[in-house]
């Protein structure tokens, strides 16, 4: 978690999955961060669900947030 700006910029990804809760930065932090250069969907995956959470996950640039746990039997 200490070169996340370097690994992206050279794996080049489609999507990126985001939980808040990170070591050293939260992913509100890196996706601040990714949003000064690129505009690869983030999408936020976290149990921190109030919405507090959502709402600051969708303005630091999210593009979605999906609730953990998540229920695979739909």
């Amino acid at each position: 978690f200490k070169s996340i700006l370097e690994e992206m910029a050279s794996f080049s990804p489609h999507l990126i999955l985001l939980d808040i809760m990170l070591p050293f930065f939260n992913g509100f932090h890196w996706c601040q961060r990714i949003r000064e250069f690129s505009k690869v969907p983030i999408i936020f995956l976290s149990s921190a669900s109030d919405n507090m959470n959502i709402v600051m996950a969708m303005n630091m640039g999210g593009d979605d947030f999906v609730t953990k746990p998540f229920d695979l039997n739909f």
